[in-house]
């Protein structure tokens, strides 16, 4: 799978899996699920929980192993200190995507390894991470409201409209787009990307090399006028990344 069919999954999926989904209202936990359904997700919904048979209605399945199918994206809300061995129970099982909410990587001191420990899972298996200690995304024409965020659960509707908001906190990106579809203008996608430094560290240890040599060759060559733009000296300058649009 290319990184940006991936990426379509991780937008408009199909499937989703909440693992550590609980029956508990008010919980985050339980939040992402009643989010989902709140907002007309009509995909297929798979909580895994180990100590409930249900979840809302829905079956709840005891492992990532043990699911039907290899979802398009998982939402990992589960101890800080379980998270890197279920990323890579999803790679495992075929999942490309993972939405992490669980809180205690780098924010902790403690945590910073379990942070590179994810990354590593990540990396080692091919998943795409949103997170750690986010609050997901919204994608509205989607209709995948991957969030626990209480904008979202306040929202009586949505409608589509060709904005996005990215941002690192969560509350401030809940903010405005709950403002944009109160006030009737609406948006596309609200994407909370918190923390990025472990992943950083896994694309230093093999995901980024290509940059990282463009980066070795544009600091030998800037300013030096002989030797022409930078770009013909580094392959993937001269052939850049193409911008994946997302409707």
């Amino acid at each position: 799978m290319t990184p940006a069919n991936s990426l379509d999954l991780l937008f408009r999926p199909r499937s989703v899996a909440i693992i550590g989904a609980s029956p508990a209202p008010g919980n985050p936990r339980n939040s992402l699920l009643r989010i989902l359904v709140q907002h007309g997700f009509d995909g297929r919904v798979y909580p895994v929980s180990p100590n409930h048979p249900e979840v809302e209605g829905f079956k709840a399945w005891k492992s990532v192993a043990e699911l039907p199918e290899a979802p398009d994206v998982a939402l990992v809300i589960t101890p800080a200190a379980t998270v890197p061995g279920l990323i890579a129970e999803c790679g495992a099982k075929g999942i490309r995507n993972a939405i992490v909410f669980s809180a205690g990587f780098e924010e902790t001191n403690e945590g910073r390894e379990l942070a590179v420990r994810l990354a590593e899972a990540a990396r080692r298996h091919g998943v795409t991470v949103l997170g750690p200690n986010c609050q997901g995304l919204w994608s509205v024409r989607s209709k995948a409201m991957l969030t626990y965020s209480p904008a979202a659960s306040t929202l009586e509707r949505t409608q589509h409209a060709p904005i996005a908001i990215v941002s690192q906190s969560g509350a401030l990106g809940g903010a405005l787009g709950g403002s944009l579809h109160r006030n009737g203008l609406g948006c596309a996608y609200m994407i909370q990307c918190r923390q990025r430094n472990g992943l950083r560290r896994a694309r230093r240890a093999g995901l980024g090399r290509g940059a990282r040599r463009c980066a070795r060759r544009r600091r030998l060559h800037r300013g030096s006028a002989s030797r022409g733009p930078d770009t013909a000296h580094c392959p993937t300058r001269a052939q850049p990344w193409r911008a994946h649009r997302l409707p």
